[in-house]
Formats: structure tokens, C-alpha cells, sequence
């Protein structure tokens, strides 16, 4: 299996916008390239955290929540199984429509960092009973 990381900086949203252009109303990158790549199993992840947590994602000793999202289950056990490896809790947010929520965790998260002036190492974790 392949791997492919996109990021959503300037490269990683241009094939949202050509889709866009071109008529199709795309809602996530997750989505875009749904539509780019048909057939491909994509699985949203890794948003919702800044790189800086990705090698410590603990906090006060508590795993950090790693939110996944896509249509293909074998390929959202494959992230599943990488959140865990690297020490996050994995979360499975459902299809890949979920990605546009998991979007905008990431888009809140890098909007309080930038208005409080936090050090950019935050991530998202849900708190009280969950299983």
C-alpha cells in the first residue's frame, strides 16, 4: 500500500479551487481528491495536531486524540494502527464527509494559536467517558 501525504497549505488546496473552477462544489480537500483520484482510498488524518506534536503527542501524560475519516475500512485501519504507533489515541470520525469537520478543527486550532499567541503545539483531545 502507498502512502501519499497532502498537505493543506497553498499546494496542498489548489486542487480544491481547480474543482471549483470547473464547477464541482468541493466541501474538503479530503474530497478533492476523491474527485482527482477516483478509486484512490483516501483517509483524512493527521489535521487535527501541529507537526511540532506528531513525535510527543502526549500531554500531561495523556494521549492526544488522532481523528481519522474515510469510506475504505481496510485503509482507515492502516492510519488507525499509525495513530497508535505514534502514541495517539485513534478516533474514527466516519466516511469521509467527516473530513470537512475535521478541516475545521484544524483551521480553529491554527486561528486560536495565531490570536493568543500559543507555541503551536496543540492538538485536540475529547475528555469524559467515550467508551
Amino acid at each position: 500500500m502507498r502512502i501519499t501525504v497532502i498537505g493543506a497549505g497553498t499546494m496542498g488546496s489548489a486542487p480544491a479551487r481547480a474543482l471549483n473552477v470547473a464547477g464541482h462544489t468541493v466541501t474538503s480537500l479530503a474530497e478533492a481528491i476523491l474527485l482527482l483520484a477516483p478509486g484512490a482510498r483516501v483517509v483524512k488524518a493527521f489535521n487535527t495536531v501541529f507537526a511540532g506534536r506528531l513525535s510527543d503527542p502526549v500531554v500531561n501524560g495523556v494521549p492526544l486524540d488522532g481523528f481519522y475519516a474515510g469510506d475504505d475500512p481496510a485503509a482507515k485501519q492502516v492510519v488507525a494502527d499509525l495513530l497508535a504507533e505514534m502514541g495517539f489515541r485513534p478516533i474514527d470520525t466516519g466516511e469521509l464527509l467527516t473530513a470537512r469537520a475535521l478541516e475545521l478543527m484544524a483551521f480553529l486550532n491554527i486561528d486560536l494559536n495565531l490570536r493568543h499567541g500559543w507555541p503551536w503545539e496543540s492538538g485536540w483531545k475529547l475528555l469524559g467517558p467515550t467508551g
